[in-house]
């Protein structure tokens, strides 16, 4: 398995600053199929996604220009007495799919939470390249196959290390309040080295302004902790969270390339306000999924039937085929991008945890 062996905590500048006006998105230049190597590196359009014993490890791009600085670094790691692992020998068991559809999917084996008492499965899909940048959702399945409750109460949190692209309490950090620190309902955050040394990276876990309803709360560590009704599991329960992460690639490796990612970014953000669309794709119907909500049903348009017309009487006139009249609406929906004006922030540098 390939370890990136140079993590450095790299060092974020002041001055960036993101007009949404200026966003331009292309499209991926790489056309061929996604695809995974034997050091578990899947390729889908301009970026890389590479998986190893704790699931999603690494995402940069496909041209080695953040590699190795300036990656995303292990998102959204759930941890209680230990992390998730991606089933008890990786890659052994671990399957890896190119959808029809342009996506790649990843599914770890089931493994005994250690410490918990519950099974856990993680399952990842990486979205297929679109023009706002490269999308990634973690699936994390928690059961109880236990005869007793499990009460994980103030210890079930998920994890993210920052530093690798950018840093709290800099113009690098941008959370879903608005802020450059973590607040209690933030819901995610924004990250980027503003010198254009890193990718642009967003961690999102619940839908935009939902976390205090669904007594998510987040610190500045960063991590978010699960409430105590999504804590506790009772006997033969089984519980879904899900947490996205989304990377966009500067098209050049400078402060004016991290401004226009960062705006890509910024306005992508909207996409998390319903969870519907791409974000449900491939999971089971129907099921609950912690602060998101329920997996709608996907809807079987039935063919409508003619009305039955009534007969007329013979006046000489054929009205058959004269029945067909076309009615079409259209709806514009525009999006005013956000201007972010950032300078330098005083004060200590917030500590993060060392890497594994």
């Amino acid at each position: 398995m390939h370890v990136k062996t140079s993590r450095p905590v790299l060092g974020v500048s002041a001055g960036l600053i993101v007009a949404a006006s200026a966003l331009v998105a292309t499209a991926p230049a790489h056309a061929a199929p996604p695809a995974i190597d034997g050091d578990g590196v899947v390729t889908i359009g301009d970026a890389k996604w590479q998986f190893d014993e704790y699931g999603l490890a690494y995402g940069w791009d496909a041209a080695d220009v953040y590699d190795p600085d300036g990656y995303l670094y292990y998102p959204n790691e759930f941890y209680v007495y230990d992390y998730i692992y991606c089933g008890d020998s990786y890659p052994t068991g671990s399957v890896g799919t190119a959808e029809a559809n342009g996506d790649f999917t990843f599914e770890c084996p089931a493994i005994e939470w250690s410490g918990t008492g519950l099974t856990a499965q993680l399952t990842f899909r990486m979205f297929a390249p679109s023009g706002n940048g490269y999308l990634l959702r973690q699936l994390v399945t928690l059961t109880n196959e236990t005869d007793a409750e499990i009460d994980l109460t103030g210890s079930l949190f998920a994890y993210n290390y920052e530093g690798y692209t950018g840093t709290q309490g800099t113009s690098g950090f941008f959370t879903s309040l608005g802020a450059d620190t973590l607040a209690a309902n933030d819901t995610g955050f924004i990250s980027v080295n503003p010198s254009g040394a890193s990718v642009v990276e967003t961690e999102i876990w619940a839908p935009n302004g939902s976390a205090p309803d669904n007594g998510i709360v987040a610190n500045d560590d960063p991590a978010h902790l699960y409430g105590s009704a999504d804590s506790i599991f009772a006997p033969g329960e089984t519980k879904y969270f899900v947490t996205f992460t989304h990377m966009v690639i500067p098209a050049t490796a400078d402060p004016e390339g991290a401004e226009a990612a960062f705006s890509i970014a910024l306005a992508q953000i909207v996409e998390f306000a319903s969870f519907s669309g791409r974000l449900v794709t491939g999971l089971p119907e129907g099921i609950d999924v912690v602060a998101w909500g329920t997996v709608p049903t996907a809807e079987v348009e039935t063919p409508e039937q003619p009305e039955e017309q009534p007969e007329l009487a013979d006046t000489g006139l054929d009205l058959s085929g004269e029945l067909a009249l076309l009615i079409s609406a259209s709806a514009v929906i525009a999006l005013l991008g956000a201007l972010l004006v950032a300078s330098a922030r005083h004060g200590a540098r917030l500590t993060t945890r060392s890497p594994r």
